[in-house]
């Protein structure tokens, strides 16, 4: 019995709903090599397919989408990073002016403290480079304020 009429003997008697066990026994006992009937048993049975190796597009392309979602996320990150507002502690603190020797304008000395701290949490200011005496004094002190508070 040639190899492929075996192969199709096993299939059909299994589809008639045959033992495998039975279909070996009766190949054997009709004389039939244990070794070609192991070996159609192994091609009846057999589902696994073998896995063709990737081509070099294949991997080509691969590479590429990882790379483009590998830029996309540095990109996400590097705007969100720029775009996040800055921390706004109240609208009515005004802009360091360099040129002017009042940094914080303020009445209330609670007020001009805020908007030193404001300042101090960015270490946008130095108390030092204040011309006016009175508002480098109050500075330094806000600073001091600030330091033990933080």
């Amino acid at each position: 019995m040639p190899y492929s009429e075996l192969v199709k003997f096993i299939k059909e008697q299994l589809f008639q709903g045959r033992d495998p066990r039975t279909i070996r026994e009766y190949l054997l006992r009709r004389e039939v090599d244990q070794g070609f009937v192991d070996a159609a048993f192994d091609k009846v049975f057999k589902t696994k397919t073998k896995k063709e190796p990737k081509t070099s597009i294949e991997k080509f392309t691969i590479t590429g989408i990882f790379l483009m979602l590998f830029f996309l996320i540095v990109a996400a990150v590097t705007l969100y990073t720029q775009i996040t507002p800055k921390t706004i502690v109240s609208e009515q603190i005004q802009e360091i002016t360099f040129s002017e020797t009042t940094i914080c304008n303020y009445e209330s000395s609670e007020a001009k403290y805020n908007c030193y701290s404001v300042y101090f949490e960015s270490n946008d200011i130095n108390c030092y480079d204040i011309k006016e005496e009175n508002e480098r004094d109050f500075c330094y002190r806000a600073q001091d304020f600030y330091a033990l508070n933080v």
